[in-house]
């Protein structure tokens, strides 16, 4: 394309510039987005108005600045909403969840249950394994405690270690304490 050739005789559209191929001055038309050639180095050159492309730098840089900002907002309510959930569901797990331990719950099935942790653990593993005989041996030996659908119990320790679903509990009509998994107790 060869518009060199333009006539630039008003001196109000022409500008004095830089070829920045040769690094020489070059007279070059003052508007923008015309193609024109250095008279020393021979390339093509087209011009630009500077204003303009520091105007669409301004809101590139403006439009790149409000969305970090949306970003930022939007971390931040995730993670306020995060601890706020955390929060709620400590509460919840710290008193709604707890027993009370002064109320009277109603075994909702038959249940043998075990009389201590260790006794626990090995009807678990008897029931995971599918050992009946090691489960009628267990209960043989009066390490269980049978509970009938109706017996009236108060839970006298709420946290049994390594079983967080199981409570110790007392009958009320004997006194026999066993641990009951919480599935197994209604609040009367």
């Amino acid at each position: 394309m060869k518009q060199s050739n333009i006539k630039m005789e008003k001196k109000g559209e022409i500008a004095m510039v830089e070829c920045p191929s040769c690094n020489r001055v070059i007279e070059a038309p003052a508007k923008s987005d015309i193609i024109f050639e250095c008279p020393h180095c021979h390339k093509e050159l087209i011009t630009f108005d500077k204003h303009k492309e520091q105007l669409q730098k301004q809101y590139n840089n403006n439009m790149k600045q409000k969305m970090q900002e949306s970003i930022k907002q939007k971390k931040q309510l995730l993670i306020w909403g995060c601890i706020i959930t955390f929060l709620c569901l400590f509460v919840y797990t710290s008193i709604i969840d707890k027993p009370d331990m002064h109320a009277i719950y109603i075994i909702t099935k038959d249940y043998d249950a075990a009389i201590n942790v260790e006794v626990e653990k090995a009807l678990v593993k008897a029931a995971v394994d599918g050992d009946r005989m090691k489960t009628l041996e267990i209960i043989g030996n009066k390490q269980t405690i049978h509970f009938y659908q109706g017996d009236q119990v108060k839970i006298t320790r709420d946290v049994v270690r390594g079983f967080p679903d199981h409570y110790r509990v007392e009958r009320l009509s004997d006194g026999a304490s066993a641990l009951i998994p919480v599935k197994y107790l209604v609040k009367k």
